[in-house]
């Protein structure tokens, strides 16, 4: 737990530092409820589906890298409800 990024500077309980060299990069920003979306056999998506995800669109824009998200979450959730937001 921490507070909105942003909000203060320096930040509490974060470490800063800067980035050099960031050719081929990609910074993606998510909550929790991505990874915690629930299949009807109750796996949750997770963080391993998502970098899986991620690694395969790295040169692909950011909008449809977005669409293509929301598609594969719905996919995997089938008629399940989100439990969280996915933002």
């Amino acid at each position: 737990g921490t507070i909105v990024l942003g909000s203060f500077r320096p930040l509490p309980f974060l470490i800063e530092t800067t980035i050099n060299n960031l050719k081929n990069f990609m910074l993606f920003n998510y909550t929790d409820g991505v990874t915690e979306v629930i299949n009807p056999d109750q796996e949750q998506f997770g963080i391993d589906r998502l970098i899986e995800f991620l690694k395969s669109r790295k040169k692909v824009e950011l909008g449809e890298i977005h669409g293509h998200l929301i598609s594969r979450i719905n996919n995997f959730k089938k008629e399940m409800a989100f439990v969280d937001d996915i933002t």
